[in-house]
């Protein structure tokens, strides 16, 4: 899965602080689950105050990151907060992302396949 990006020119801070934003690219209801358990686990491994509650959700018309009780009026939270969720965006896609197979697999079938594949990489004169 590639990595998602935030479309930060769709945020949007509510009366009740709490700020919306789309996320680029097709909805993914995986990719929203794990996005909300990095953000959870980061967020408690850092002590974080800045804002509350981070989660993905999925929508047919978009998915969305909602960010709860957010600290408002402070520029160096708005730079902190942009960092936090591009980078749990980008833990949740290599979360995701499929593995090798064939790295992984050691049986004799597999070395098999990569030795007949090395041949395409070194043929002989």
């Amino acid at each position: 899965m590639d990595v998602r990006e935030v479309d930060w020119s769709t945020a949007d801070v509510s009366g009740q602080r709490t700020l919306t934003v789309v996320l680029v690219g097709a909805s993914a209801q995986q990719w929203c689950q794990e996005f909300t358990a990095v953000a959870a686990l980061l967020a408690t491994a850092s002590h974080n105050h800045l804002w509350s509650e981070v989660a993905a959700r999925a929508k047919k018309t978009g998915d969305q990151i909602v960010v709860k009780q957010l600290e408002i009026d402070n520029p160096e939270h708005v730079e902190r907060l942009r960092e936090f969720l591009d980078a749990v965006a980008r833990q949740a896609s290599a979360n995701l992302a499929e593995p090798d197979h064939d790295a992984d697999d050691d049986s004799p079938a597999a070395r098999s396949t990569r030795a007949f594949r090395a041949l395409a990489e070194h043929p002989e004169p």
